[in-house]
């Protein structure tokens, strides 16, 4: 059953307020600690935006009245199935969907080559942020939030695409938003298929991490 609470303008809230509580302002305080203390804004940035991700996190699911299982409907084939679909994601969005963004948006793909450039000066964080903190954070509020209760009041393609939308719109970059898109269509299928928002984090997390070692290699 939904309820009033489920329409665009309040997924779109929710979605918004993951870019505040998750990126907007741990990045905006990492910056000013940084400044007075000589750090590295990564080595800040990342565990203020864990820290308010478990805060926005706890505060959107008991303002929406929904359980937090990440171990529900979890299983050895599911476990399987989410490195398959990490596996795929990642075929797909680095060698179909990525290189054709360039060549169709070579601005906004020079702009966010540089930021990961930026992002590999602190790898070990880096990689904790990618895959980690942002497939946690991500799947709970995108999957696990969003998709589950649109899939209440809305056919399964109808709340797949918005979903996928909300996600891409959200990374802030025409290059980056697309693919991320792309990618959320590919896990909010795994997610109606494994109704497991614990999968659905594995397969993006693997998928990051696939990345971000592509990224490390390539330097």
């Amino acid at each position: 059953m939904s309820d009033k609470r489920d329409n665009i303008f309040v997924y779109a809230l929710l979605g918004l307020g993951y870019l505040l509580f998750c990126s907007v302002i741990p990045s905006a305080m990492a910056v000013g600690y940084a400044s007075v203390m000589g750090w590295e804004v990564n080595h800040i940035y990342v565990p203020l935006s864990f820290v308010t991700g478990i805060l926005y996190v706890m505060i959107v699911f008991s303002l929406m009245r929904e359980k937090l299982d990440l171990t529900k409907n979890v299983s050895w084939k599911g476990l399987g199935e989410a490195f398959f679909t990490a596996i795929i994601l990642f075929f797909v969005i680095n060698f179909l969907v990525s290189p054709v963004l360039s060549m169709i948006f070579p601005t906004s793909a020079h702009n966010y080559d540089s930021s990961v450039t930026d992002m590999m000066e602190t790898p070990v964080v880096t990689f904790f942020q990618v895959a980690f903190v942002a497939p946690l954070f991500e799947e709970l509020i995108f999957r696990g939030l969003i998709l589950k209760r649109a899939l209440r009041k809305w056919a399964m393609p109808f709340s797949v695409l918005l979903t996928a939308v909300l996600f891409g719109v959200l990374h802030m970059s025409v290059v980056q938003g697309i693919s991320a898109a792309a990618a959320g269509i590919l896990l909010c299928l795994f997610y109606v298929r494994r109704r497991s928002v614990g999968l659905s984090i594995l397969a993006h997390s693997v998928y990051n991490g696939m990345v971000f070692g592509l990224a490390f290699l390539l330097g």
